[in-house]
């Protein structure tokens, strides 16, 4: 998806854990982007190599050397072992260097802890520099990939784009595409809605769930106008108020989307 994007620019991507690989970074730093990306955090002690410290909060530069040759079979060869060196695995998909490649990759960045609001930690790793970025910098940056996580969990689970429905590439693609004209045309909807009557003492904002079957009635011409609709669902925005994420196990999918056998 880097290696396709057009978006030139001074750009950083923000990700979650997962995407972390040593090939990623290899194609952003190629690439030329700037990347904050979260590690996980629980237990760790140990990272590309790096020994954690042991403390609430840390900024570490890594210089890490990358090649596909052992140790010994460089020594073999006559070549001189680089310091902070790992081999990749040749089952490991690192697309600078083919299984057998006698060269080096280089990667630079920061590993960075830090402190969240309510006391936890959070582990991230970037190559922006510590001079514009410190660690007040990078959690606030950090915090700004919330919305991202919000609008996708609203067009999983409030539009539906959850389980697909198709099977051939095109109508998956369709159902993908529909999904994502029904999210725009809420979201356009609730951005034209006036949160501020009432008298309710909060700011109110539009309940998106509740939005989006007003904007698909409304696509399916059962009503006329939308905008009524969403001006009755406004809820109150308690600032500081959190509820715990609660743990699920497996993965419950309604009869309806389990494929005929």
């Amino acid at each position: 998806m880097v290696d396709r994007s057009v978006i030139s620019g001074p750009v950083i991507l923000l990700a979650d854990r997962g995407y972390e690989a040593y090939n990623n970074l290899a194609h952003l730093e190629r690439k030329g982007w700037n990347y904050l990306i979260r590690l996980r955090d629980k237990n760790r002690t140990v990272a590309y190599g790096l020994k954690l410290p042991d403390t609430a909060q840390f900024d570490i530069p890594v210089q890490i050397t990358l090649g596909r040759q052992t140790a010994r079979q460089l020594e073999q060869q006559g070549l001189v072992v680089p310091a902070s060196y790992y081999r990749i695995p040749p089952q490991m998909t690192f697309d600078d260097l083919e299984p057998g490649n006698t060269s080096f990759s280089v990667l630079s960045f920061r590993i960075v802890r830090i402190k969240t609001e309510n006391n936890d930690t959070e582990l991230l790793i970037t190559n922006l520099g510590p001079k514009c970025f410190p660690p007040a910098a990078l959690r606030r940056l950090y915090a700004m990939r919330w919305g991202i996580e919000t609008s996708f969990r609203s067009l999983k689970y409030a539009v539906g784009l959850i389980h697909l429905h198709a099977k051939k590439p095109d109508l998956v693609l369709q159902e993908i595409f529909a999904s994502f004209l029904i999210f725009n045309f809420t979201q356009a909807s609730i951005w034209i809605v006036d949160t501020a009557q009432g008298a309710s003492k909060y700011q109110c904002r539009v309940n998106f769930s509740d939005a989006a079957f007003a904007c698909c009635a409304f696509l399916r011409e059962a009503i006329s106008d939308p905008l009524p609709l969403l001006w009755q669902k406004l809820l109150p925005i308690r600032p500081g108020r959190t509820v715990p994420r609660p743990k699920i196990t497996g993965n419950r999918i309604s009869s309806c989307y389990v494929s005929a056998h």
